[in-house]
């Protein structure tokens, strides 16, 4: 997708308390977003754990500026682990300069108060990874088209792939 970038990544245990880094090529990574920023996001829809709680687990991010620089036009889609009174089923969507939102999709709300396990019939809360898809149609075999019509919210959870939903139409489903 124009602007989503597959060199952005977060690495377990949040080291030298960074959230998100940028990887850029035949470099080594930067940090990007720190974990305080992430904290911040989920403090303010109610997370009441410690910065030090905070992990992300599923990650997207648009990079609409400088690719090692966290600003203007910039914006991040995440989940974290569960921990203190979240539990793992919350998606999270910051832009830069906030406010963070629990993403609306679906006819509700991706916040603890929905039921990930009981939606798509597993066992688990926890949303270990997001992925933003154009259609079939879209792709074509020279590559991938620059703003798909159609975007699709791709799940995934430590049980496997939970397919993909409806979330966009319109360029670059923004």
């Amino acid at each position: 997708l124009s602007g989503w970038d597959a060199n952005m990544y977060s690495l377990a245990t949040e080291p030298g308390a960074n959230s998100v880094y940028f990887y850029p090529f035949g470099g080594p990574g930067v940090p990007y977003v720190p974990q305080a920023t992430i904290h911040a996001a989920v403090a303010s829809l109610g997370f009441t754990g410690a910065v030090g709680q905070v992990e992300l687990d599923a990650l997207m991010v648009s990079d609409r500026g400088a690719g090692s620089v966290w600003g203007s036009g910039d914006m991040i889609i995440f989940s974290i682990q569960a921990a203190a009174n979240f539990d793992g089923g919350e998606i999270i969507v910051l832009p830069f300069g906030g406010p963070a939102a629990f993403l609306a999709h679906g006819g509700h709300l991706w916040n603890t108060a929905f039921n990930v396990g009981a939606a798509f019939g597993v066992t688990t809360e926890e949303i270990d990874g997001l992925e933003a898809e154009p259609p079939k149609g879209d792709f074509y075999w020279g590559g991938c088209k620059p703003d798909p019509d159609t975007c699709w919210l791709e799940l995934e959870t430590t049980c496997g792939d939970l397919g993909g939903t409806y979330i966009g139409h319109g360029t670059g489903c923004s």
